[in-house]
């Protein structure tokens, strides 16, 4: 898995990026271990009022020759790491779920019984 990490606005230190990158490693398991699972980490700071204070967003895109498509996720909190850990918490659930139904659509072949003569009746209830 290759993390590329981009900040606006927030000066992060390198030691911290190595915790993200091992925080999101570490979150999304299994997945990390395939060489060609590509996330994109966005996070900026943004001012609204001064009423409101400062509110960070946090956005995630993960792209692989295995998805049909690249998978996006957002999360929006007041602190950084906040938005980090919703955000990528969104984006384990979404690339399992695409993992899963992947899975069940390979599984889903035409079982055609017309091509064979002899069908067993056991063989069918099992």
């Amino acid at each position: 898995m290759t993390i590329n990490l981009h900040f606006s606005h927030v000066e992060v230190p390198d030691y911290l990026r190595y915790n993200i990158e091992g925080y999101i490693t570490e979150m999304f398991g299994g997945l990390s271990q395939k060489h060609n699972l590509f996330v994109d980490l966005y996070c900026k700071k943004e001012v609204t009022s001064k009423n409101h204070g400062e509110k960070f967003k946090c956005h995630i895109e993960a792209h692989a020759p295995w998805l049909h498509r690249k998978v996006y996720v957002q999360s929006a909190g007041d602190e950084c790491w906040e938005t980090i850990t919703n955000a990528s918490g969104k984006m384990k659930r979404k690339l399992f779920s695409q993992k899963k139904s992947d899975h069940r659509k390979r599984g889903r072949t035409d079982w055609s019984l017309a091509e064979n003569d002899y069908v067993n009746e056991q063989e069918l209830a099992i």
